[in-house]
């Protein structure tokens, strides 16, 4: 039990109130202190806050997207100077003459910033393109004076393309100006923009081939030589017109192929050369056709920076065939077969040596001084064999008997072609001076005998034979050969053979006539007659079952010679400077003869007729030089 004294209350006190009071700590100012610390930000203070953060997020977009705007700008004038230039280096891979000449196709311009006065375009750009305004004459042709779109990234940039002359040299010679200008618009250009690049393009007087000469620069010297076969042989078509078949034939053509070869080179900046020989073929042509024989060798070499380095090739035909093909109807059959054994063979190289290039004569050609300037060459052999090229017919009576119309054996000697450069003398080639700095072009060819109408028979006709025909050649042998440069030697031909023609004597009759082919080997001059023509009588032949009755006429053509300029100070760098130096021969078409046949039966009905046209060829050769601008 408690009891309480009343002198003395009961003190209450908690252990905070006696630390007080015995001077540890003062009365706690705690939960007051606390309620001041949890309060937070005022609104205002909240919204100031915003208000800056707001200012400065501005700021960096702003930034950004400036930034993202100027690296869009400059990107698309990249891209715009890019394809200006790419425009220019198109007009520079172009060939020269192509890009600085004008060219009456393409009269329109397409372009801005083009005035026309008296006929005369001028291109007059704002100086804010080119400082100080031009105004210089545009070159209208298919690449001058045109426009391009091209899209990049969803931009269309438009490419003006223009070439114009500037101030000629004091020398005379013309220079060229090329300028492209872009244009564009986008989202984010601010309007239309524009670039220019502007370059020279300069050339003395122009390349001459375009195929050699595939970079706009100073032209080096350029030369060519070209050596062959014209194509030659015998053809077999409707004597009204050769659109018709062969009356009661199911042909309209048949054909018999010689064999021939050629060679080509041409030299500037780069170097390209091709070489092929032939073998003989056939072919018929009608409601069905056929071909036989006609293997050909052939090969091509070129300097090209893009080519394999001094490139060498050979090539021959792997095998021949010589089938006979036919056409047939009511009027018979008419067959022809060609030579049975032709080969042929091609060499080229860019270094060649003399046991790579054969002459025309079969003896090699020593193409430079020393093995380290060699220059190129290009040769091709066609050798003749086996059994002679026919013409056979049947008649519909009696299918059995074979008549030979005509017979083409083949020759001996190989036929030739080459085409080289050279700057090394060679015996009877490129030889007339020293230094040797020349193309050389020659052929050769030796045909068998060729006959037409040969065959046992009896003829009402006066003076004809049939052991002898209507016509025949034997012997015949051609050489050709021109040359330009430096040592050249003037165009040469020889002919020699000798021509047999069953010639009308203006009497019912013939007479038979020799004519010595060597007497043709010259070119018409004055009174000489470029060609001569033998005509046929109408010769009457009775044969086995049938009688054929033949007309027409044989030609011998003499060669076209030329050389130009014809008078020369014997300097090439002056003689062929203005313009190239050429010579040439031309002895295509050396003999012809048509030959109309008309075939009846024993009772004097026409059964069929066609006519024949043999065409025995010839020998073409060309070479040219023409000296570098700066020479």
């Amino acid at each position: 039990m408690v009891t309480t004294t009343p002198d003395r209350p009961v003190e209450r006190f908690s252990f905070e109130s006696r630390v007080v009071k015995e001077g540890v700590m003062k009365p706690s100012t705690r939960p007051r202190e606390v309620v001041r610390r949890d309060t937070g930000f005022t609104l205002i203070e909240v919204m100031v806050a915003m208000f800056i953060t707001a200012i400065v997020m501005t700021a960096l977009i702003y930034a950004v997207v400036s930034s993202l705007t100027t690296i869009q700008q400059a990107r698309q004038r990249q891209t715009a100077t890019g394809l200006a230039t790419q425009q220019l280096e198109r007009l520079r891979a172009e060939p020269y003459d192509s890009v600085t000449q004008p060219d009456s196709a393409y009269p329109a311009v397409a372009v801005d910033y083009t005035t026309t006065t008296s006929g005369t375009t001028w291109f007059q750009p704002p100086a804010r393109l080119i400082s100080g305004g031009i105004s210089e004459v545009l070159v209208i042709n298919g690449v001058s004076g045109k426009t391009v779109d091209q899209v990049v990234d969803g931009v269309t940039y438009h490419v003006e393309t223009y070439v114009t002359k500037a101030a000629a040299t004091t020398s005379g010679s013309q220079p060229f100006y090329l300028t492209a200008i872009t244009k564009w618009t986008s989202t984010v250009s601010r309007g239309q923009r524009e670039t220019v690049q502007r370059s020279t393009t300069f050339s003395p007087a122009g390349c001459l081939s375009t195929a050699t000469s595939p970079f706009a620069a100073p032209c080096q010297a350029y030369y060519t030589a070209r050596a062959g076969e014209a194509l030659s042989g015998v053809s077999v078509t409707n004597t009204d017109s050769s659109d018709q078949p062969i009356e009661g034939m199911d042909a309209k053509l048949l054909q018999l192929g010689f064999a021939h070869t050629s060679t080509n080179l041409l030299s500037e900046q780069t170097v390209t050369g091709t070489a092929a020989a032939t073998t003989s073929s056939g072919m018929t042509t009608g409601t069905s056709g056929s071909a036989t024989g006609g293997e050909s060798a052939s090969v091509a070499v070129d300097s090209d920076p893009s080519s394999v380095p001094n490139q060498s090739m050979s090539s021959s035909t792997s095998g021949h065939t010589a089938a006979v093909l036919s056409s047939s109807g009511s009027g018979g059959t008419l067959s022809i077969q060609p030579s049975s054994g032709d080969s042929g063979s091609a060499v080229g190289a860019i270094q060649a040596t003399s046991t790579q290039c054969l002459n025309a004569d079969g003896n090699g050609l020593t193409t430079g001084t020393t093995a380290a300037l060699l220059r190129p060459c290009v040769d091709s052999k066609g050798q003749p064999s086996g059994a002679a090229a026919t013409l056979t017919y049947s008649p519909p009576s009696a299918p059995a008997t074979v008549l030979t119309l005509g017979s083409f054996a083949p020759g001996g000697p190989a036929s030739r072609s080459v085409a080289a450069l050279l700057s090394a003398p060679n015996l009877g080639v490129c030889s007339a001076a020293t230094p040797v700095d020349c193309s050389h072009a020659a052929a050769s060819r030796t045909l068998g005998t060729a006959s037409f109408g040969i065959l046992a028979g009896s003829s009402s006709t006066p003076g004809f034979d049939p052991a002898q025909g209507l016509w025949s050649v034997s012997g015949l042998a051609e050489t050709a050969a021109a040359e330009e440069g430096t040592g050249r030697l003037a165009p040469a031909f020889t002919r020699s053979g000798t021509l047999k023609v069953f010639a009308d004597n203006g009497a019912g009759g013939g007479t038979y006539t020799s004519i010595d082919l060597s007497t043709f080997a010259s070119a018409a001059v004055g009174a000489t007659p470029a060609s001569q023509t033998w005509a046929f009588p109408t010769t009457t032949v009775a044969y086995s079952g049938v009688t054929i009755q033949y007309s027409g006429s044989v030609m011998v053509q003499r060669p076209r010679i030329t050389s130009s300029p014809a008078t020369r100070t014997g300097s090439v760098a002056t003689d062929c400077k203005t313009a190239a130096c050429t010579s040439s021969v031309d002895a295509s078409g050396a003999i012809t003869a048509r030959v109309d046949v008309v075939v009846k039966d024993g009772a004097g009905a026409e059964v069929t007729k066609f006519s024949v046209v043999t065409d025995l060829g010839g020998l073409t050769v060309d070479a040219s030089y023409k000296a570098a601008a700066n020479a």
